[in-house]
């Protein structure tokens, strides 16, 4: 009886939190526009997620075996590695089975990031013995227009935060007690998400540090297990990135090989340009602007009390800082135009406001004063998450730009291709894409995309049936006068040509 008591209790904590998680998401992202194909900004990366997907799915089921469908950029039957592909391996697994479901990764990513607040939720809410101050600090940061567009989208980022978030709430307990203590559970989600994505490895430095350092002083020890463990993760990541490279420079690719551009190679006028578009454009666009004044707020509060924050805190929050100022320094170029950075560096801000708030909410005596702090953090969370939905129906609902042109046609493309079971080895010309990958998803073959008008094409058609094209896909474009080509499907903007030599 006691056991069932405790296992329904155990259940309580977990349903409202994920409830409260999952109505903050769908409250930004609640929108038709989010449950269809890629749309948006950031198309062609959202596209070629969804590319790896259709590799794994029908040209390969290795999971060493990366690839996506655009001839161009992996010429080697598009073999082509980035990111760790466990998410999009076992997506195409999945599919294999039950059958292509183009919102898997949507689903993937939304999931991880309801469970990661939702725990962080549960880990505050009992550290505190503050419900309010715990609900208040995820809302808030649930309400980042960033996190909400990508926490229920195609790239992967947003799931990497979301195990990130899950592992730093199950240390954080101990943490917080300056008891650092080592956790299996926050190994394998430290060491997943910095596989796929490389920066995020400042966190499993970080708490590896601390465990170190806890050793040290004798707070706790980690024994030989725990601490091959951590060397076998560390050394699992270094091995897949390093394998990546090789994979990509043996067949020719390296499309998906992000390389460093740091700020101090930058000339005055371009570090003035990106740091225009961060104060001007993150200010209002990816924070409501009272969020920023409250996190502001709660850095200075930090450092007032930062003879009281326990030490574990401190180094966490030493380390953290200078890993995220590190990866913004060194990809600072791309902070113009890569927003999803950013998600990289929330789970950082999370840790500083979490300390911050633990800090105020400690030695703030006056009830009053405690209730003032909570009632300023629920307005704002409320603003945020307003701003955030706002800036997500902006997002998905304005004029594809020229690298979208073919976002409004993929659904109608898919549903009338696919009944017509093209070969596996068929391989599509596309007129009319920007992206590399977008039609070539719904088609579900590999191929050359190319924008058509005005940019020219090369090589031209003739010469990719040299190379094996069997098939062309016109989408808003002239079809060229070839001898040799038969109509076999079409749309009111776009037609599926054979080509025969």
């Amino acid at each position: 009886m006691v056991a069932l008591k405790r296992s329904a209790y155990t259940a309580a904590t977990w349903i409202i939190p994920v409830l409260w998680s999952s109505a903050l998401l769908f409250f930004c992202v609640g929108m038709p526009s989010m449950f269809g194909a890629p749309i948006g900004t950031h198309f062609i990366r959202q596209t070629d997620s969804l590319a790896f997907v259709v590799h794994f799915r029908e040209f390969t089921a290795g999971l060493l075996s990366p690839g996506v469908l655009d001839l161009k950029i992996a010429p080697d039957s598009g073999a082509s590695a980035g990111e760790f592909p466990i998410f999009y391996w076992f997506i195409a697994w999945v599919e294999r089975l039950l059958g292509p479901m183009p919102n898997a990764m949507r689903w993937l990513s939304g999931g991880s990031v309801i469970i990661a607040h939702a725990s962080l939720i549960r880990t505050l809410s009992a550290t505190w013995n503050d419900r309010v101050s715990a609900y208040g600090l995820i809302t808030l940061f649930s309400g980042s227009s960033i996190l909400a567009f990508y926490g229920f989208n195609f790239l992967p980022d947003a799931a990497v935060y979301g195990m990130v978030v899950s592992g730093w709430s199950l240390a954080l307990p101990d943490m917080l007690k300056g008891r650092p203590t080592f956790s299996w559970a926050s190994l394998i989600l430290f060491v997943l998400a910095a596989a796929i994505k490389a920066p995020t490895a400042i966190h499993l430095i970080a708490w590896s540090v601390i465990l170190l350092v806890s050793r040290i002083l004798k707070r706790g020890r980690p024994t030989a297990l725990q601490v091959g463990g951590i060397v076998l993760g560390a050394s699992l990541i270094t091995a897949w990135h390093m394998y990546a490279r090789w994979y990509n420079a043996a067949h020719g690719s390296n499309y998906f090989m992000t390389w460093a551009e740091p700020i101090w190679t930058m000339s005055t006028v371009e570090r003035g340009q990106v740091l225009d578009l961060i104060w001007n454009y993150w200010w209002t666009k990816y924070l409501h602007p009272s969020a920023w004044h409250l996190f502001i707020a709660l850095m200075f509060i930090l450092l007032i009390r930062w003879g009281k924050v326990v030490w574990s805190m401190k180094l966490l929050l030493g380390l953290s800082m200078a890993g995220s100022a590190g990866f913004i320094l060194l990809f600072f170029r791309k902070f113009a135009d890569h927003d999803y950075y950013f998600i990289t560096v929330l789970p950082t801000m999370i840790l500083i406001a979490v300390t911050a708030w633990r800090s105020l909410i400690d030695h703030a005596m006056h009830k009053w004063v405690r209730l003032g702090a909570k009632c300023v953090i629920g307005m704002v969370a409320l603003a945020s998450l307003i701003l955030a939905r706002t800036e997500v129906m902006r997002r998905t609902t304005a004029m594809p730009r020229d690298h979208a042109r073919v976002a409004p046609y993929l659904a109608d493309i898919r549903e009338a291709i696919r009944p017509l079971d093209l070969p596996l080895r068929s391989k599509i010309i596309v007129l009319g894409d920007s992206s590399a990958n977008g039609a070539l998803t719904s088609i579900g073959r590999m191929g050359w995309t190319y924008p058509g008008y005005p940019v020219a094409q090369a090589p031209t058609v003739q010469a990719l049936m040299e190379r094996g094209a069997t098939h062309l896909l016109a989408i808003r474009q002239e079809v060229p006068h070839l001898t040799g080509t038969t109509l076999i499907e079409h749309g009111k903007d776009w037609s599926l040509w054979r080509l025969t030599r």
